[in-house]
Parts: C-alpha cells; sequence; structure tokens
C-alpha cells in the first residue's frame, strides 16, 4: 500500500476508530510507544535517549560477558532515535556516546579492525557536522576533544584521522592541540605499511617524507621538507610548507609556515625511513 493509499483510507475513518488504532499501535509496537512518549510527554525524550544508549552501551559493554561490537546494531539505534525525535541536542548526544563507546571498548581489548575504525571516523564527523551547523559546539566540545586525547596509543591512524575531523570543524589554536603520532601505529610486524584505508595511508606517507628528510639532517635547528600542509589529508585546502625538527625528547616535529598547524611522530628511530642511522660511521 503506498502513502497515498493509506491516508485515504484514514480519511474514510472515524475520529473513534483512528484513536482506537494509534492506542492499540502504543501496547503493540515498542517504536510507536517511543515516538508517542518523545512527543508528548513533557520530560520524556531523555527517558527515551537512555533507552536507546541502553541499546549501544550493551553492545560495545554488556552487565554480562563481553560485548560483540555490532556495529549495525549500535547504529540502527541511533537511525530509529532521529525518526522519533527532534531534538539536535539529544541526537548529538547519543551519536558522541556511540564514539565514546568505541574508543572505550578499543581501550579495553585493544586493536580492532579497520571497518571498526572507519565506522568511528565516520560518525565523529557527522557529530561534529551536526553540532557545529547547529551551534552545540559548547556544549559537547570538551568531550569531542577527550575523545580525540583519548585515542594517541591507538592504531591504524585512528588517532590522527580523528584529530584532522576535529580541526577541520571546530577552530583551535594549534598550540594548544598538536597532532601527535606513533609510528609503529602505522606499520605491520616487518615494520612495513601495510594495506591501510587511504587517508591513514596519505597521512603515514606525509609523515615518513618527514621523518626521512629531518632524520638525515638530525643536527640542524630546523630543516624545510618537500611537502605541503594539505598532503596529509584530502580534507586540507591549505598549500603551506612543512618545516621539521628532532626535540629533546628524540621525537620529530613537524609545522605549517602557514596554518600554524603542529604535531609530532615519535618510535621513528630504527625504521627503514630513520636517515640518522644511515649517515652515522
Amino acid at each position: 500500500m503506498k502513502i497515498t493509499e493509506l491516508k485515504k483510507h484514514l480519511k474514510e475513518s472515524t475520529k473513534e476508530q483512528l484513536i482506537k488504532d494509534i492506542a492499540d499501535l502504543f501496547k503493540k509496537n515498542e517504536f510507536v510507544k517511543d515516538y508517542y512518549l518523545s512527543k508528548y510527554e513533557d520530560g520524556n525524550s531523555q527517558s527515551t535517549l537512555d533507552k536507546y544508549k541502553k541499546i549501544i552501551e550493551h553492545e560495545f559493554f554488556p552487565i554480562r560477558g563481553d560485548g560483540k561490537a555490532r556495529l549495525s546494531v549500535a547504529k540502527k539505534a541511533i537511525t530509529e532515535f532521529k525518526k522519533i525525535c527532534n531534538d539536535k541536542t539529544l541526537i548529538a548526544e547519543l551519536m558522541l556516546f556511540y564514539v565514546e563507546n568505541g574508543v572505550n571498548y578499543t581501550d579495553c581489548y585493544g586493536d580492532i579492525n579497520e571497518k571498526f575504525y572507519l565506522s568511528m571516523e565516520s560518525m565523529y564527523e557527522q557529530v561534529l557536522d551536526l553540532i557545529t551547523d547547529h551551534n552545540l559546539v559548547d556544549i559537547f566540545n570538551d568531550r569531542c576533544r577527550k575523545i580525540v586525547d583519548d585515542t594517541v596509543d591507538m592504531g591504524w591512524g585512528f588517532h590522527d584521522q580523528l584529530g584532522d575531523i576535529y580541526c577541520n570543524y571546530i577552530d583551535l589554536d594549534s598550540d594548544q592541540f598538536p597532532i601527535i603520532s606513533n609510528l609503529t601505529h602505522f606499520l605491520d610486524e616487518n615494520g612495513n605499511i601495510p594495506k591501510l584505508p587511504e587517508p591513514a595511508m596519505k597521512l603515514v606517507t606525509f609523515l615518513t617524507k618527514v621523518i626521512s628528510t629531518a632524520s638525515i639532517n638530525i643536527k640542524e635547528p630546523i630543516v624545510d621538507v618537500d611537502l605541503k600542509c594539505c598532503d596529509r589529508s584530502e580534507a586540507l585546502s591549505c598549500g603551506g610548507h612543512i618545516e621539521a625538527w628532532c626535540n629533546e625528547n628524540m621525537d620529530i616535529v613537524w609545522h605549517c609556515n602557514t596554518c600554524d598547524e603542529r604535531g609530532s611522530v615519535s618510535h621513528w628511530q630504527g625504521t627503514q625511513w630513520d636517515n640518522h642511522i644511515k649517515t652515522v660511521h
């Protein structure tokens, strides 16, 4: 039956019949119940949100046993909540809760897989798009920032991608938010770059170029790298040039001379891009 046919039948029904049908649906269908509770009952949007939060949390951290992390189930909860709630703040809350659980799950069980991280990155970008479009940054900024901070030691370029997404949506002094990378998170057990998602591959290519240039000039206070700022991500447009140096902790620091974006990369020593060891005799 098409919607036009349904409307025709509804118009032919009496008010009493329609009320009875809706009341029956309210009793029998949880989704319909949630819709009307959210629509008509003051304060019930929060309780409905809590219900969908529990669905997401159960996939990652159930009360008993280990989480199955079925992303399709968790994302379905977000999709259904969007259908019954128009409050953008509550929608952003649920989306961010999904990413926070994903980060905590990785922290608890170790690195997962490409599909998992792509899903988290996609949802993170969607929620940042939502909160910036609806002026909700002040409400969620600290949590968005914490998600990036909490992923520093995670692999697959997860931290770096989240950091780039955050900086693309929220104007931030880069001195306060350097992009911290650990080169080993991008490498396989043999020290080679495996097949990575395109964004992560672009970033690691950028980092290895920085390492190669800076390490061969390790004693120089600062060196120019044949890279532009936008070379590290398709999402960036800055054409500023990159300069690099090695700090007192033997981390290689890079900096854009135009937008002032900066970052550092550690655990590069002894890798195939370490030109310092090749020049020591």
